[in-house]
């Protein structure tokens, strides 16, 4: 804390070596120290940026914040609320097996390195327009400032980016459910529907059928993959996203072996649907699927 806050003011290339060290594999005695302070700052930014949410939850409001206006007792408060959580977890989960952390993307095969994998336990963004790089704005703002590596270009690259491109993607064959729901959603008569978003849902099939091939190549064979999702809408048309994963994931080289589907009461995927009177039609399911791979 004294290194990062020399002179009264934050200390931007500690913090940068600080957050560096917390995302990548080097361990060491004072591992766990350097991510309590790592996570304390990431904490201390988002309080600091006091993100506030309107009716639509798709698009947070943040305030501009300078990296060097964070305050040392916002960072102390968030770091004794750190070792408080990480006493608890270690008294409640004490650990069995090393910890090795890797900063990647999904889809890309380098991220995985040449190990292989017996297990995958992963939960895709929801197919909405939920922004997850615009909601954790504050985070990416502050490692973006004091010169984190990562955080170029991430709201074009994640999985079901908003940013839909100009480019003709209809060229990329998906399955047939998949296929059909693109094709629902063009015909749909509501404004935009085949000029945005029936894009937006094809870039995210096509995002997760890409990730369940490389996840499959870097598999073992028999390996398994237990995948949690979340039914969806568009506007009046409910989407079964477990029908299309165990589609999508079936020509990526898995096997569905089992599933587990639950009801939900509510969710930030159906807000519009909500709204609108289309949810009472029929609720929402949260879906686990185990996958094995073939």
């Amino acid at each position: 804390m004294a290194k990062l806050f020399r002179h009264g003011s934050l200390d931007t290339e500690s913090a940068a070596e600080l957050l560096d060290r917390a995302t990548t594999l080097r361990g060491g005695p004072d591992r766990g120290p350097r991510d309590l302070v790592a996570s304390a700052l990431l904490k201390a930014a988002r309080m600091r940026a006091r993100p506030t949410f309107g009716t639509n939850y798709t698009w947070p409001r943040t305030h501009r914040f300078s990296p060097r206006l964070l305050p040392r007792k916002t960072v102390a408060v968030q770091v004794r609320w750190g070792i408080r959580h990480a006493k608890w977890i270690a008294e409640t989960w004490p650990p069995h097996a090393k910890r090795l952390f890797r900063l990647g993307d999904s889809s890309q095969s380098r991220s995985y390195g040449e190990r292989k994998f017996d297990l995958v336990l992963t939960s895709p963004p929801y197919l909405s327009r939920l922004d997850y790089v615009r909601a954790s704005f504050p985070e990416i703002e502050f490692m973006g400032a004091i010169g984190a590596a990562g955080c170029e270009g991430l709201r074009e690259r994640q999985i079901g980016s908003l940013l839909v491109s100009h480019e003709d993607s209809s060229r990329d064959d998906l399955p047939s459910k998949s296929e059909f729901l693109v094709k629902r959603i063009r015909r749909h008569r509501s404004k935009g529907s085949q000029s945005y978003y029936s894009k937006f849902v094809r870039n995210y099939l096509l995002g997760i059928r890409k990730t369940a091939t490389k996840l499959a190549s870097a598999c073992n064979p028999r390996a398994e993959a237990w995948v949690v999702i979340q039914d969806s809408w568009y506007k009046d048309l409910q989407i079964r996203t477990d029908v299309l994963l165990e589609e999508l994931f079936g020509e990526a080289g898995w096997s569905v072996r089992r599933k587990w589907s639950f009801k939900v009461p509510s969710s930030l995927s159906e807000l519009a649907a909500t709204t609108h009177g289309w949810r009472d039609k029929s609720p929402l399911e949260e879906h686990v699927l185990r996958f094995e791979r073939t």
